[in-house]
């Protein structure tokens, strides 16, 4: 699949949920992160896997090829 970065970029708040997720936190967690009710967390993550027909896994794997999360790599 051929992605255009410009035509499907998120908006903010989308990139900061996908963010969270990618970190490992649930829904729920996002919500109350960010001070919102957990419906509009789930629909902010609908809208984007029905954007990219996409799981949450392949959106998170979009979201750091195309740079719009970073990725963060711990080495001990």
């Amino acid at each position: 699949m051929v992605i255009s970065q410009h035509a499907r970029n998120p908006t903010p708040r989308q990139r900061r949920i996908l963010r969270r997720l990618a970190e490992g936190m649930t829904q729920p967690e996002i919500a109350a992160e960010d001070g919102v009710p957990p419906h509009q967390v789930s629909r902010q993550l609908e809208a984007l896997r029905n954007r990219f027909a996409a799981t949450n896994c392949a959106l998170i794997a979009i979201a750091v090829r195309l740079q719009w999360i970073p990725i963060e790599i711990e080495i001990d």
